[in-house]
C-alpha cells in the first residue's frame, strides 16, 4: 500500500498571446528557412524540365575532374585561411592582453577596425596594390622589372586572412583577459622560463577559444565569395562556382548541387562548434575573479610581438589608404591626378543603390534584432513542446552558406503563394533571416545571466505575458538589441553572398554595383562607392555608440 503519492507538478499554462506568438515565429521559420533550403535540395534532384532524376547531378559532381578541383580549392582556402586568421588573430590578442607592449590602444582599434567594413574590401585594395596596374607592382616593375601576381588562391588566403583575423583576436583576447594569473605566477617562481609558461600554461588554457574561432573563421572561409571572386584568377570555389553554374551558364540544377555540396562541410563545422562549446571547458580554479594581468615579456618576445602588431596595423592602413587615394585618382597605376569624377559617376548612376543600401539594411537590422530577441525570450523563458527544434530552426541560417540562401529564396519566392523576385521585400527577408542569429545567440546569452525572480514578481502581480515583456524584459535587453541591430546592419550593408541573386535592376545594391564596377574595370567608380558604403558603417557605429554609450561589438557568436 502507498503511504504517499507522488504528485507531478503543474506546468504553468501559456497565455493565448503567447501560443499565438509561437505559432507565428514556427510559421515564420518554416516559410523563411525551411522551405527554401528544401526548395534549393529539390532543385538538385531534378532535369531541367523539373522531373525527379535522383542524385545524377551529384554524381556528375564527382565524376567531374573541374567540380572536384574547385571543390579541392575550396577546402584548400579554407583550411589555410584560418590557420592564418587563427594564428595571427591570437598573437594579436595575447600581445594586447597579456603583455605590456606599447600602443596596445592603436592596436586594438586596428583589431576590430576590418570587422566593421566590407569584407569584401580587402579584395579589392589587393587589386589597387599588387593588380596589373597596382602601385606596388609599378614600383616593383620600375626597380626589378618584376611583378607580383596577386590573382590565384594565394591572393584569396590573404586577403581572408586579413578580413578575419579580427574574429580570432576578439574570441582569444576574452579568453586571455578571463584567465586567472595564479598558475602563471607559480611557474615564474619556480623559474620556468617564459616561452615555456606560454606554452605549457597559457596556451593549453586557451584552447576552447582557438578551437571556437578556428571553427568560426573555418565556416566562414568556406561560404566567402567576395575575395575568391575577385581574386581568384580562374581558379573558383563551391560558393563562387554555384553563382557562375545559376547567372552565367543558367544551369540551376549543378548550381543548386553545388550549393548542397558546399551546405554538407559548413553544416558539418557548425555542429561541431556547438558540441565543442557545450563540452569543452578549461578552468583556472581560484577564489578570485580572474583580470588577466599583463606580463613583463623578455625584450625579444615583446619586439617580435610588437614587429607583427606593427606590421599588421600598417596591412590594414594600406588597404583603406589605398581605396581612398584610389578615388581620387583619375586612372589607376596610369594618371594619378587628383579627381572628383569618380564620385560623379557614383552618385549619377548609383545613387539610388546607396539609398537601397542603407535603408533596406536599416529596416533588415531591426527586423532581425527583434525577431532574434522575440525567439530568444521564448526559447529561454517559456516551455512548450518543440522548443529545442525552434532553437535549432532559429539557427541555422548562420550554418547555411548565403549561396544556398539566396538561392533558395529566389527558387522559394518566385511562385504562389508568395511572390517576392524582383521586390525589396526578397531583400529585406534576407537580411532578417540571416543576422537573426546573431541576436538570438546575444539576446539567449543575457538572459540567461539574468535573474527570473523580477519576471516571476510581475506574473505574480497580475501583469500580463506582454507587460512583463516590455517593461521588464526589454529593458534588460537593450544592450543585445543593439548589438544585434549593429551586427545585423553592417553584415546587411555589405552582404553580396546572397544577394548577387535578390537583386533586380529596380532595386539595386551598393555591394553588388562595387562587384560590377570591378569586373568592368572600373576601379575608381569601386573605390569611391566603398569609402561612400565605409563612411556609411562609420556613422552609424558611432552615432549608435554616442546614444547607448555601449559595447556594441561584444555579439555573441
Amino acid at each position: 500500500m502507498k503511504l504517499f503519492k507522488k504528485e507531478k507538478i503543474a506546468q504553468p499554462k501559456l497565455e493565448p498571446i503567447v501560443k499565438v506568438i509561437i505559432f507565428i515565429i514556427s510559421m515564420i521559420l518554416l516559410y523563411f528557412i525551411i522551405y527554401p533550403i528544401a526548395q534549393v535540395l529539390s532543385k538538385s534532384i531534378t532535369d531541367y524540365s523539373g522531373n525527379y532524376i535522383g542524385f545524377i547531378n551529384y554524381l556528375e559532381f564527382l565524376k567531374s575532374s573541374y567540380f572536384r578541383g574547385v571543390f579541392y580549392n575550396t577546402m584548400l582556402i579554407a583550411v589555410t585561411a584560418t590557420l592564418g586568421a587563427v594564428i595571427l588573430g591570437t598573437i594579436f590578442a595575447f600581445a594586447i592582453t597579456k603583455s605590456n607592449i606599447p600602443g596596445k590602444k592603436f592596436f586594438m582599434f586596428i583589431g576590430i577596425l576590418p570587422m566593421i567594413t566590407p569584407a569584401f574590401i580587402n579584395a579589392f585594395s589587393l587589386i589597387l596594390l599588387f593588380g596589373r596596374k597596382g602601385i606596388v607592382n609599378n614600383i616593383l616593375y620600375s626597380l626589378f622589372d618584376f611583378r607580383f601576381v596577386i590573382y590565384g588562391w594565394h591572393g584569396v588566403v590573404f586577403s581572408q586572412i586579413i578580413t578575419l583575423f579580427p574574429l580570432a583576436y576578439i574570441v582569444t583576447a576574452a579568453a586571455f583577459t578571463g584567465l586567472g594569473s595564479e598558475l602563471e605566477s607559480a611557474a615564474m617562481d619556480l623559474g620556468a622560463p617564459p616561452l615555456r609558461i606560454i606554452r605549457t600554461i597559457t596556451f593549453p588554457l586557451i584552447t576552447p577559444a582557438i578551437m571556437a574561432a578556428s571553427l568560426l573563421i573555418f565556416m566562414t572561409n568556406l561560404a566567402a565569395f567576395g575575395a575568391p571572386a575577385i581574386l581568384g584568377g580562374g581558379e573558383t570555389t563551391l560558393a563562387v562556382e554555384a553563382v557562375i553554374q545559376v547567372l552565367g551558364v543558367g544551369n540551376w540544377q549543378m548550381g543548386t548541387t553545388v550549393a548542397v555540396i558546399l551546405l554538407i562541410p559548413s553544416s558539418l563545422v557548425f555542429f561541431l562548434q556547438n558540441k565543442f562549446k557545450k563540452k569543452a571547458s578549461y578552468v583556472t580554479v581560484t577564489g578570485n575573479a580572474a583580470h588577466g594581468e599583463t606580463t613583463e615579456l623578455p625584450k625579444n618576445i615583446k619586439y617580435f610581438l610588437f614587429i607583427i602588431c606593427t606590421l599588421v596595423s600598417i596591412i590594414v592602413i594600406s588597404i583603406y589608404l589605398t581605396i581612398l587615394l584610389g578615388s581620387f585618382s583619375q586612372t589607376w597605376g596610369i594618371d594619378n591626378s587628383f579627381t572628383l569624377s569618380h564620385y560623379t559617376t557614383v552618385f549619377d548612376r548609383s545613387l539610388e543603390s546607396i539609398t537601397n543600401s542603407t535603408i533596406l539594411a536599416f529596416i533588415g537590422g531591426l527586423g532581425a534584432a527583434m525577431l532574434g530577441i522575440l525567439i530568444s525570450y521564448i526559447v529561454v523563458r517559456q516551455k512548450f513542446i518543440g522548443k529545442k527544434l525552434m532553437d535549432s530552426v532559429s539557427t541555422l541560417p548562420y550554418a547555411v552558406p548565403g549561396t544556398m540562401m539566396g538561392l533558395g529564396f529566389v527558387i522559394a519566392f518566385n511562385k504562389p503563394p508568395l511572390i517576392l523576385t524582383g521586390t525589396a521585400l526578397i531583400i529585406v527577408f534576407d537580411y532578417i533571416i540571416r543576422r537573426m542569429p546573431f541576436a538570438l545567440r546575444t539576446a539567449s546569452s543575457n538572459l540567461q545571466q539574468l535573474d527570473i525572480s523580477m519576471e516571476e514578481s510581475s506574473a505574480d502581480m497580475g501583469a500580463r505575458w506582454h507587460v512583463t515583456f516590455q517593461k521588464i524584459v526589454l529593458p534588460l535587453l537593450k544592450p543585445a538589441f543593439f548589438s544585434g541591430f549593429l551586427f545585423a546592419f553592417i553584415r546587411a550593408i555589405t552582404e553580396l553572398t546572397s544577394t548577387i541573386f535578390l537583386v533586380s535592376p529596380d532595386h539595386r545594391l551598393m555591394s553588388v554595383d562595387i562587384y560590377n564596377f570591378i569586373n568592368y574595370g572600373q576601379l575608381g567608380e569601386a573605390a569611391a562607392m566603398s569609402i561612400i558604403l565605409m563612411i556609411i558603417v562609420v556613422v552609424i557605429v558611432v552615432v549608435l555608440y554616442k546614444i547607448t554609450k555601449m559595447d556594441l561589438l561584444n555579439i555573441k557568436l
